[in-house]
C-alpha cells in the first residue's frame, strides 16, 4: 500500500508537474477564446450591470463591497470590474480569466496535495483528472461562474497557509494568513464556509493531528473561522432570499427535496465516473421513482460502510468521503436555490480529496507503474470528452439546443433560448419555446410575460393579452408585468383599462425609470384621445422621474406642437435627438417647428 509518510520535499519532477497540468488545463479550455458571453445570468452580473460596466471606480468598487444581490461576492464583481477596465466587454478577455484561473488551480491542487505529503503520482493523476473532467466545464467556460475559479483558488490557498500553519502553530502569523485567506475565499462565493470542517478532516488525514492534539483544541482553533463562515451564511440566505431566488423551489414538498438530496448525492458519483449526458440546467421532476431514492441511499450507506471499516488501514478513504459529503453539503439541497435539481459546477470543490483518496488506493493495489500509465490515460480520455463538452458552450444556441438534446424539461432552457431568438427577432420560433417553457413550469413568470412581450413586438396585442394577464396573476405586486399588459391594453384600444391599470402598478414602481414608463402608458392614453394637455402633462412627468427617457421626450415634443408651444416642442425634440442621431423623421419635424409661424 502507498504510503503518505516520509514524502520528500517538492522538487524538479515536482515543479515539472506543476507546469505541465498548468499549460495543459489552459491549452485545454483556449477554445473559450472565441465564445460569447450567454444570456444566463451573464448580462445580470455582467454585461448589462452598470456597476461592472463602468468598471473600477470608487462608486463601483463600494457598490461591490455593499450589494448583496443573491450572493454576497464582492472579490467577483471586481475581477469583472478589473477585466472591464482593461479589456472591456470583450468576452474572450473574460473567458480567458476563467481559464487562467482554473489552469492555476490544477497546478495548485498538485502543489497542495504533495504540502501534504501525499505521494508524487497519485497527487499528479488526481490532479490532471480534476482540471481535465468535463464535470469542471460549467465552472470555467460560463463567465458568471468566475465565482467557481476565483473561490477554488483560495480554497486551496486557505489548504496550503494552514498545512504551513500546523507545520509551526506558535507562529501565529501563519494562522492569520490562513484566516486571511479563508475571508478572501468567502468574499468569492460562500460555499466556501464548509471549509473549516474540511480542515478538521485534514487534521485526521493526512496530517494526523488527531494522534497528538485534543480534539477539543481542533475544534477551538477552527472557531474564528467558523464564524467568519457563519456571517457569510446568514448575508446569502438574506441575500437569495431578497433576490427571490428561494421563494418557488422552497415551496417543493420536504419529501422531493430530502429524496433529490441523496439522489444528488449518488448521481455526482454516476457523473464522475461515466460524465455523459452534462446540461447547463437540469429539469427538476415531481417525484423521483423509489428505486432511484433507495438505490441512492443504499449506494451512500454501502459506500459510507465500507470507507468505516476500513479507516484504520486506509485512513484516506474516510478523510475523502466526509470530504465529499460536507464539502458538497452547501449547494446539496438542504436550502435549496435556484431551479435545478443538481448542477455540474457544485463539484468543483467537493472532488479534491476524494480524487486523492481513490488515487492513493488504486495505486496501493495495482503498483505505481500501471497506475502512472491508466490513470494519464484516463486524464487523456476525460480531457477529449471535456474538450466537445467545451464547445457546446460556443453561444446560446450550442447551449441550450445541447441542453434540451440529453436533458429536456427543464423551463429555463426554453426560456433562455427563446430570448435568444428573439434577440434575432425570429418571433415565432421564441414563442414556441417561450409556450414549452410555460407548459413545463405553469408558475413561472417569465415565460408568460416574454410570450406577450413577443406578441406586442409582432403588433399582436390582442394574443398577447392573455399570458400578459397570466404573468400579472403570477406576480401581482410586480409592476413589470403590470406594464406591459396595460401596453397590451392600450394598442388594443381598451384605453381606459391600460390606464386604469397603469395607475395600480404606479405605486408598485420600485425604480424611477419604472414609475417613468408607466405615466407614458397613462400620456399616451390620453393621446390617442386628442387631450394633448393630459398627454403633455403625463409626459412631463415621466420626464421628471426619468430624464433620460428620450421616448416620452419625443412625445412630449410632439404634444407641446400640436399646442403650439413651437420653441418647448423644438427643445424637447433636439434633447430626444442628441440620443438618437438616426431618427431623420425627428429632425424633419424639428425643422418644420423652425419655420412655422
Amino acid at each position: 500500500m502507498a504510503r503518505t509518510e516520509n514524502i520528500q520535499p517538492a522538487g524538479t519532477r515536482d515543479r515539472q508537474i506543476a507546469w505541465g497540468l498548468f499549460l495543459f488545463t489552459l491549452f485545454l479550455y483556449w477554445q473559450t477564446a472565441v465564445f460569447d458571453f450567454i444570456n444566463l445570468d451573464d448580462p445580470d452580473f455582467i454585461t448589462e450591470n452598470p456597476h461592472v460596466r463602468a468598471g473600477l471606480t470608487g462608486a463601483s468598487i463600494l457598490w461591490a463591497l455593499t450589494t448583496n444581490y443573491i450572493n454576497w461576492q464582492p472579490l467577483v464583481y471586481l475581477s469583472h470590474m478589473a477585466v472591464v477596465t482593461v479589456f472591456g466587454l470583450d468576452p474572450t478577455a473574460h473567458h480567458l480569466v476563467n481559464a487562467l484561473l482554473h489552469a492555476v488551480n490544477a497546478a495548485l491542487v498538485f502543489v497542495v496535495f504533495r504540502r501534504l505529503r501525499l505521494p508524487l503520482w497519485p497527487s499528479a493523476v488526481a490532479a490532471a483528472i480534476f482540471a481535465v473532467h468535463p464535470l469542471r466545464v460549467e465552472s470555467v467556460a460560463w463567465v458568471t461562474e468566475r465565482k467557481d475559479v476565483l473561490s477554488g483558488l483560495f480554497w486551496l490557498l486557505t489548504m496550503w497557509a494552514y498545512v504551513r500553519y500546523t507545520e509551526l502553530p506558535a507562529d501565529r502569523r501563519r494562522y492569520l494568513l490562513t484566516a486571511a485567506l479563508f475571508a478572501l475565499g468567502l468574499m468569492a462565493k460562500p460555499t466556501l464556509v464548509a471549509l473549516p470542517v474540511c480542515l478538521l478532516i485534514l487534521d485526521y488525514w493526512p496530517l494526523r493531528r488527531f494522534a497528538g492534539t485534543p480534539l477539543r483544541q481542533l475544534i477551538l482553533e477552527k472557531v474564528p473561522l467558523a464564524a467568519l463562515a457563519v456571517v457569510v451564511a446568514i448575508l446569502t440566505i438574506v441575500g437569495q432570499s431578497s433576490a427571490g431566488a428561494m421563494a418557488e423551489v422552497n415551496d417543493l414538498p420536504v419529501a422531493l427535496r430530502a429524496a433529490n438530496i441523496v439522489r444528488s448525492y449518488a448521481i455526482y458519483l454516476w457523473m464522475t465516473v461515466w460524465p455523459s449526458g452534462l446540461a447547463v440546467v437540469y429539469p427538476f421532476p415531481d417525484s423521483y421513482p423509489a428505486v432511484e431514492v433507495v438505490g441512492s441511499v443504499g449506494l451512500l450507506a454501502g459506500i459510507s460502510y465500507l470507507v468505516w471499516q476500513r479507516r484504520v488501514s486506509s485512513p484516506w478513504l474516510l478523510a475523502g468521503w466526509l470530504w465529499y459529503l460536507l464539502a458538497a453539503a452547501p449547494t446539496i439541497g438542504f436550502i435549496q436555490v435556484g431551479p435545478q435539481p443538481y448542477a455540474d459546477r457544485y463539484t468543483y470543490l467537493p472532488s479534491l480529496l476524494p480524487l486523492a483518496a481513490v488515487a492513493i488506493s488504486l495505486a496501493g493495489i495495482f503498483g505505481e507503474k500501471v497506475f502512472r500509465i491508466a490513470g494519464f490515460g484516463i486524464a487523456f480520455v476525460l480531457a477529449v470528452v471535456s474538450w466537445i463538452q467545451i464547445g457546446t458552450w460556443r453561444n446560446d444556441f450550442t447551449l441550450y439546443r445541447h441542453a434540451i438534446a440529453v436533458a429536456p424539461g427543464a423551463s429555463t432552457v426554453y426560456l433562455n433560448l427563446g430570448v435568444a431568438l428573439e434577440k434575432q427577432q425570429k418571433f415565432n420560433e421564441a414563442i414556441k419555446n417561450y409556450n414549452i417553457a410555460a407548459q413545463l413550469n405553469t408558475k413561472q413568470m417569465m415565460p408568460y410575460l416574454n410570450i406577450g412581450r413577443a406578441y406586442l413586438q409582432t403588433a399582436r396585442p390582442a394574443d398577447a393579452i392573455a399570458p400578459l394577464l397570466r404573468a400579472r396573476e403570477l406576480q401581482p405586486n410586480s409592476p413589470v408585468p403590470r406594464y406591459h399588459y396595460s401596453r397590451a391594453l392600450l394598442d388594443a384600444g381598451r384605453l381606459d383599462e391600460a390606464v386604469a391599470e397603469a395607475r395600480q402598478a404606479l405605486p408598485l414602481a420600485t425604480t424611477p425609470g419604472m414609475a417613468s414608463s408607466l405615466q407614458m402608458q397613462i400620456g399616451l392614453a390620453a393621446y390617442i384621445r386628442k387631450d394633448d394637455n393630459a398627454a403633455l402633462a403625463s409626459f412631463a412627468e415621466a420626464i421628471r422621474l426619468d430624464p433620460e427617457n428620450w421616448a416620452a421626450r419625443k412625445n412630449a415634443g410632439i404634444a407641446l406642437g400640436n399646442l403650439g408651444r413651437n420653441a418647448e416642442a423644438v427643445a424637447q425634440l433636439e434633447a430626444y435627438l442628441r440620443a438618437n442621431p438616426a431618427d431623420k423623421g425627428v429632425e424633419a419635424a424639428i425643422t418644420a417647428l423652425r419655420t412655422a409661424k
